[in-house]
């Protein structure tokens, strides 16, 4: 997989970066800098869906978070990209 060249670190952070918070009995959200991942499904069990993906270079992080919610074997059945937004 290659990136394109806007890839890159962007120097922002959010005091809550790094924690996971359990928003419902199958929602959690992981903060990455100034961006919300959120886990969809049934926590200890295959199948669940991620929403959105962070920031980059936060990949190893949402993918340490997501084993360990659901498995290291664990695999998403889906991850849903949301559109950047423009003011």
């Amino acid at each position: 997989m290659q990136y394109g060249k806007d890839y890159h670190y962007v120097p922002v952070t959010n005091v809550k970066s790094g924690k996971v918070t359990p928003v419902r009995s199958n929602v959690t959200m992981l903060t990455t800098q100034i961006s919300n991942v959120i886990f969809i499904g049934t926590l200890g069990i295959d199948g669940y869906v991620i929403v959105d993906t962070g920031m980059p270079h936060q990949a190893e992080e949402v993918i340490q978070t997501a084993k360990d919610l659901y498995g290291s074997s664990s695999k998403p059945r889906a991850i849903i990209l949301k559109k950047e937004s423009t003011f």
